[in-house]
């Protein structure tokens, strides 16, 4: 079984579907479709993902002992990832998301960092035979961003290949990613909106020359249901989106995170890697939950519908 660790973010969802904004405005209530709870985060999503597809996980973030973080233990613990790299906060109560999700299935988010904040990386138990390490969250974990060059050393040199994801408020990371940092970094995922934030550029082929000038390798950047654009590994592509009845776009890009690195475990193409990551986002978005339309024949169907000409998985 290949094996990823993730570093990052891990929250309790609270989902509000169904909400009428102007009927709060009117009277001061509105009345929900529905409401739930779900555990959440770049990171948690990410390890739930790829651990429902069949890759073992390692996980490295920080919760508190609360019902909120004692809530998230159990259910990663409940489909066999290994938490012995989580850390416990005893000041700060673990991250919440509230997830305000409209009748087109997309969301605005209030959001409390807690016990996030204060991760740190501890290179002590982790797994010396992980295949890739997987760093989300980015904008959310400020010791995580003052650290990484040394956290990306750490498995650049113990030939571990390194991608990250980032996550709201990029403004001011672009100072922790210098040259020697983007060379440590094989895959670096982002949207639309947090590339631009980012660099301050004016479109995202701006950005992605920016950021290729400063040793980026690799860059995919998200455009929504547009999909997906590729630059590096001298090629430049876009992957179209695959069109889809939206529930919930809560999760939606860690689960193209999530796609993009199983299908490079299993030794696909990028360009195979980007289309799956695609597919595996739209079936994120097709239930209310982050994480609760993956499941493992999810890249089965993937080979037998887009890849006909491919070996089976090797994963499992």
């Amino acid at each position: 079984m290949k094996k990823v660790i993730v570093i990052g973010t891990f929250v309790a969802d609270i989902l509000l579907k169904g909400y009428d904004l102007s009927r709060v405005q009117l009277d001061n209530i509105a009345f929900l479709g529905s409401c739930g709870i779900n555990v959440g985060g770049n990171a948690c999503n990410v390890a739930m993902d790829l651990r429902k597809l069949g890759v073992g996980v390692q996980v490295m973030g920080r919760v508190a002992g609360d019902e909120f973080g004692n809530y998230i233990l159990n259910e990663m613990k409940g489909i066999g990832i290994d938490c012995s790299c989580m850390q416990y906060d005893e000041t700060v109560n673990t991250g919440v998301s509230v997830v305000f999700i409209e009748k087109n299935g997309e969301k605005a988010i209030l959001q409390y960092v807690g016990a996030n904040k204060a991760l740190a990386f501890d290179e002590m138990g982790i797994d010396k035979d992980v295949d890739a390490a997987i760093i989300t969250g980015l904008g959310l974990i400020p010791e995580i961003e003052d650290s990484l060059f040394e956290i990306t050393e750490f498995f650049t040199n113990r030939k571990i290949p390194v991608i990250i994801d980032t996550s709201a408020n990029t403004s001011n990371l672009l100072a922790k990613m210098d040259s020697k940092v983007l060379r440590n970094i094989d895959y670096m995922i982002i949207n639309e909106r947090e590339v631009l934030d980012l660099t301050k550029a004016d479109s995202i082929s701006c950005a992605a020359e920016m950021l290729r000038n400063r040793g980026c390798r690799n860059l995919i950047v998200k455009v929504g249901e547009r999909g997906a654009y590729f630059w590096g590994e001298g090629k430049t592509f876009l992957k179209e989106g695959i069109k889809t009845t939206v529930v919930d776009t809560t999760g939606a890009g860690d689960a193209f995170l999530s796609g993009f690195t199983y299908a490079l475990l299993d030794g696909a193409d990028v360009e195979e890697c980007v289309e799956f990551a695609n597919m595996l986002g739209s079936c994120c978005v097709e239930k209310m939950g982050s994480t609760n339309n993956i499941i493992k024949e999810t890249y089965r169907n993937f080979i037998r519908w887009s890849l006909p000409n491919r070996a089976t998985n090797t994963i499992r």
